[in-house]
């Protein structure tokens, strides 16, 4: 017969030794999760208690719970080792003025663990909510059981997640670390990202030159605004604001316009020019920030955009030795946003709290006579645009 073979298995097994034996828990291989290090702790007592000793056994909460108080143990005779020689010998005596931990009312349990009570002694809650963990400042361990706390509960903030810990544990300077511990958060930091701070460029000449007002200006349209009459069976009418702006002093005038025609806009132009003087140069903001909806917008754009409009208000600006400049869209480099937006909320929010007070301005402005700045312009046919839409005070 053949003498069957023994096969012999080699186990090898390295084993440290630590100079501190509260310090063996700092070089379990936890891979940074404190979970894995708390089951590490638990199959290593119940190897030492020889209970249970088969690998494929599950571990019964029970041993979780003792393993995470090990660990807690661990960590307050490294961080807290005078506190606990002081409390174990002379537990009624006050610690020295020179801890961190003086003002607390500490107490050592039954696992000899520093805990610190609270006023909830009375309170129908749970032991360690009662009296809580005292944990260490900047403790690696401590830092991990605070991430696992924020992944558990769903990347909660700094406020929940210092609310729930302080269920459990008192950590020295918590706020600090929930910080550091939330900013060191992978996926937190993916929706927080950090966008790009543009550098603002230098200011443009005219805005920076001292001139007089409204020597070089822009202007915008915002609207429509919607006129009742206060006559039975009138329609309303539509009307809007054209909005000059001075670059220099950033003053704001305000013109009623009728409508939408370039005969309108030109006559807004002469009342501008005649109660502020002529411009050097007058930029349109020819971006697609005109208040409404396409068809509004098509109808700016025939008025003002045109090659016909274009023309005619050229032709008037020449006229008057004003320098008429159409900007490109979406182009800052182009002297785009003069007319900035806040101007037209602005006047669009002052003429919506005066809105009653419109029909009579519009009444007022189709009668009233054109101030020129040339003497020899000053009978100057009168707005049709503006003029169409005024109706007669009922009586």
């Amino acid at each position: 017969m053949d003498t069957a073979e023994k096969k012999t298995k080699v186990f090898s097994m390295v084993t440290t030794t630590a100079n501190n034996k509260s310090e063996w828990i700092y070089t379990v291989n936890h891979r940074n999760s404190f979970y894995r290090l708390q089951r590490i702790v638990a199959y290593v007592l119940r190897f030492c208690q020889k209970q249970n000793r088969k690998p494929t056994a599950q571990l019964e909460l029970e041993e979780l719970d003792q393993a995470r108080r090990v660990i807690i143990k661990q960590i307050q005779e490294t961080g807290f080792a005078h506190e606990l020689r002081h409390l174990r010998k002379r537990p009624d005596q006050a610690l020295d003025r020179k801890s961190t931990v003086a003002t607390l009312p500490l107490i050592l349990d039954e696992h000899s663990i520093i805990r610190v009570e609270t006023r909830l002694q009375q309170a129908p809650v749970s032991t360690e909510t009662r009296n809580l963990y005292l944990l260490p400042y900047n403790d690696p361990v401590v830092k991990m059981m605070l991430r696992k706390l924020h992944e558990d509960n769903l990347h909660c903030g700094h406020e929940a997640l210092r609310g729930i810990a302080r269920q459990q544990y008192h950590i020295i300077k918590v706020n600090s670390m929930i910080r550091n511990v939330i900013q060191g958060c992978v996926v937190c930091a993916k929706y927080r990202p950090q966008f790009f701070k543009q550098v603002m460029g230098d200011l443009p000449e005219h805005r920076v030159s001292q001139n007089r007002p409204f020597l070089n200006a822009g202007v915008d349209y915002c609207g429509p605004f919607w006129i009742h009459h206060k006559v039975r069976g009138k329609r309303t009418d539509k009307a809007y604001i054209a909005v000059f702006l001075c670059f220099a002093t950033k003053a704001v005038h305000l013109e009623l316009v009728g409508d939408l025609s370039t005969s309108s806009f030109v006559g807004a132009l002469q009342r501008f020019i005649g109660r502020r003087g002529r411009c050097q140069i007058l930029y349109c903001n020819s971006a697609t920030n005109f208040v409404g909806a396409n068809n509004q917008l098509k109808e700016l754009t025939d008025t003002i955009h045109s090659e016909t409009a274009a023309g005619s208000i050229k032709e008037f600006c020449n006229q008057k030795g004003v320098q008429f400049k159409f900007i490109p869209p979406r182009s800052p480099q182009s002297l785009d946003g003069y007319v900035r937006v806040v101007d037209v909320k602005t006047a669009r929010g002052t003429y919506k709290r005066t809105i009653h007070k419109l029909a009579p301005l519009l009444r007022e402005t189709a009668t009233k006579r054109k101030i020129e700045a040339d003497d020899t312009e000053s009978n100057s046919q009168e707005d049709p645009g503006i003029e169409d839409t005024a109706e007669p005070e009922s009586k």
